[in-house]
């Protein structure tokens, strides 16, 4: 039965879970359906897919009841965690004995729906934002049950409809959406290491998708407030935070709240709610849908594996030096933020981003020029879960800047600025993956370059003169280093087309949808990523020139 607002997660990219959900239809509203679809199939057709019923217990008859709720895994990927704020119920589900447990229920959690519960790996500790006491993110330690309090910022998780996710790359959590400036800053850092959140804004429209081994992440569906659902896929080239649009769907198979998978070089998503503007919501059309992102193309056909070259060195990992914690430091810049979306003060941490990306993969290249390992870290992005917000609940009109930390003034130099997608509308309940690629053998997507309005101001305190001052400088740079690192005698610095960032930038993953992002052709790929860079900054030169004259 098709429902929407299910809760489901992917382990190893071998296995989708799907649990519970609403239908709009006569079967509704309810449903305890548990299902899994085996990713580990050579191929199969959208017409078949190699589903599996799993059962429960006759003593768990309350988890009929549940929707809008959210699944933790283990460190050790052997057992899920359903986190039912709403009816409170809390179960352990067991992998490979197919047995269930009921978990005492923290007597401060939160009583309510639309919550969302994710582990640290590092720790197994379970954080859920907004969870204690419906005033501030509980944190739930499953060796002695005890669930505690954790910081949270004034004003900021009192609500509902958002992603709280793990990231590897950061060693930290991810928080989109419905922030109390989520119209212009939906993106947020957590780290469980200093306890602090951290501002991660960056310009642009955010439908969503989910993120695939932390190089690319995929925006699809959702919809505008008062609007039909959409259909449309935007993709975010995190080394360059760039984003571009994809081939959408016809919008008949726009939808919201929907279940969403990567496995190797395939975006899968199932289920779903289509709302309808001054119409009644109903359920998405039933046939799963397929995205290849290695073609580029919407398919009915699932092929395991993904474009992998083993060749390749994988970077060090992130944070080995032990430096964690705030953005404005000089050391900050290699543990900031690897995605991005939003619209006010976007520009600084989405530049550290990019930074980062940069930086760490050079530095990898040098150590294995020298001789030293550089393929010690094999560890694999955590796929982000849904991204929701929800129509029915309007952004704040305020927020408290000073609870986050931002960079600081002399830590924004040398650093490219990103062109997101158009200008930034409140997705709701789309979903959003990761994808790292690889250039060899790949056939280039058919993406459009996604050219968005204008971005807005900086966050930092620097005067429209100085801004322009610092463009000026970063343009300088980046054509200088364009000039001398080129490998092609013909290439023109001043080339000024519109390239893919497909084309210009791709990451492998691992025969079964491990390894994590690389640089192939380092010469080619680095001159489009700068020259990519030189545009978005120019853009941004332009445009305060244009509002100064004005």
């Amino acid at each position: 039965m098709t429902v929407g607002s299910m809760a489901f997660t992917t382990v190893n990219e071998d296995t989708f879970f799907m649990q519970g959900g609403i239908s709009y239809g006569p079967a509704g509203p309810t449903t305890n359906q548990f299902y899994t679809l085996d990713l580990t199939q050579p191929t199969w057709t959208t017409v078949n897919p190699p589903w599996r019923a799993r059962v429960y217990p006759e003593s768990l008859n309350l988890i009929a009841k549940i929707n809008k709720h959210s699944i933790s895994v283990s460190p050790d990927k052997q057992n899920l965690t359903f986190w039912a704020d709403y009816p409170g119920l809390v179960l352990n589900y067991t992998i490979a004995t197919d047995t269930w447990t009921q978990v005492p229920t923290p007597s401060q959690l939160t009583f309510s729906s639309d919550l969302h519960s994710e582990t640290d790996p590092r720790t197994g500790l379970v954080y859920n934002p907004c969870g204690y006491n419906n005033v501030s993110m509980g944190v739930y330690n499953p060796a002695t049950q005890s669930f505690t309090p954790a910081t949270s910022p004034n004003g900021f998780v009192n609500d509902r409809f958002y992603t709280f996710v793990w990231s590897e790359v950061r060693n930290s959590f991810i928080f989109f959406g419905n922030t109390p400036i989520r119209e212009t800053n939906p993106f947020v850092e957590y780290s469980t290491a200093s306890n602090k959140w951290t501002a991660l804004p960056a310009t642009g429209d955010t439908p969503r998708f989910r993120p695939y081994n932390g190089t690319k992440m995929l925006l699809f569906g959702g919809e505008p407030s008062n609007e039909s659902s959409s259909g449309s896929l935007y993709i975010l080239d995190v080394p360059n935070m760039i984003w571009s649009q994809a081939t959408g769907l016809d919008p008949s198979l726009g939808r919201s709240a929907m279940a969403c998978a990567i496995s190797g070089d395939n975006f899968i998503v199932w289920g779903g709610i289509r709302f309808i503007s001054g119409g009644t919501p109903q359920d998405a059309p039933g046939a799963m849908l397929i995205y290849n992102i290695h073609t580029g193309a919407w398919t009915d056909t699932f092929t395991r594996g993904t474009h992998f070259d083993p060749n390749t060195p994988n970077p060090e990992p992130p944070g080995k030096d032990g430096k964690e914690g705030d953005v404005g430091s000089s050391e900050t810049k290699s543990n900031a933020a690897a995605i991005g979306g939003g619209v006010a003060g976007v520009l600084v941490v989405i530049a550290l981003v990019a930074f980062f990306v940069i930086r760490r993969r050079r530095q990898t290249k040098e150590k294995s020029g020298n001789g030293q390992r550089s393929g010690d870290y094999h560890q694999q992005d955590q796929i982000l879960p849904s991204m929701e917000t929800s129509r029915d609940n309007p952004p704040s009109s305020s927020f408290p800047f000073d609870i986050y930390s931002h960079p600081k003034p002399e830590d924004q130099k040398s650093v490219g600025y990103p062109i997101p997608p158009q200008k930034y509308t409140a997705m709701q309940e789309s979903r959003a993956e990761l994808d790292g690629r690889s250039n060899s053998g790949a056939a280039s997507p058919q993406l459009n370059h996604f050219i968005p309005p204008p971005p807005p101001p900086l966050l930092s305190s620097l005067s429209p003169q100085d801004h322009i001052q610092q463009l000026q400088h970063q343009i300088a740079n980046r054509q200088e280093k364009l000039s001398t690192q080129s490998p092609n005698p013909q290439y023109n610095p001043s080339f000024n087309s519109e390239i893919s960032f497909e084309e210009g930038f791709r990451s492998p993953r691992g025969p079964q949808g491990a390894g994590v992002p690389v640089r192939k052709n380092d010469g080619v790929s680095g001159n489009f990523e700068l020259q990519q860079q030189i545009n978005s900054l120019q853009a941004e030169l332009n445009r305060l020139q244009a509002k100064l004259d004005s």
